[in-house]
């Protein structure tokens, strides 16, 4: 997700042409919410929700409480 977006921020890709999306789960429930790109490779709310699943997703397979 990062080299992603640092190539918007070095104008490599346009933020018009990546689509990220923050997918919750609340039982059998999956919702998805776009989260907008602006031209400096910043995503609206931040990138500290991706990173927060993303560390969820590890302690789960880890087996860390």
């Amino acid at each position: 997700m990062s080299s992603l977006l640092t190539a918007v921020a070095e104008g490599l890709i346009e933020p018009i042409d990546l689509r990220c999306y923050l997918t919750t789960k609340e039982g059998r429930a999956t919702t998805f919410k776009e989260q907008k790109v602006n031209n400096a490779g910043q995503i609206e709310g931040g990138l500290a929700a991706f990173v927060e699943a993303e560390l969820e997703d590890l302690k789960k397979f880890l087996g860390v409480k």
